[in-house]
């Protein structure tokens, strides 16, 4: 078994790289999971505001580097991306484990 310590870091709407503007009531980080992608098994994050757009919803998937989570080449989601509704849709309000 592999341990390690944990590093704490903190994002928010208004950090410098992430898309978008941060509104009054987006919820960004209203849900968040971590996520890894199993190509260099360095933990990365993916974070929603289902308040996003007037309840549109949003996520955005943050990739993890030996430093902590890059802001740089955020990749952002909406259900309109995956094909699905996307007014008034919630989109990220719930994440899967």
């Amino acid at each position: 078994m592999r341990t390690g310590r944990c590093r704490r870091e903190g994002v928010h709407h208004s950090t410098a790289g992430i898309p978008g503007a941060p509104e009054r009531l987006d919820r960004f980080g209203g849900e968040a999971r971590p996520l890894n992608d199993g190509a260099d098994s360095r933990a990365g994050l993916i974070a929603s505001a289902p308040g996003e757009n007037t309840d549109d919803g949003y996520s955005w998937v943050f990739a993890g580097t030996s430093g902590g989570l890059r802001t740089r080449g955020v990749r952002t989601l909406d259900g309109a991306a995956l094909g699905a509704p996307r007014v008034n849709a919630r989109f990220g309000s719930v994440l899967a484990e």
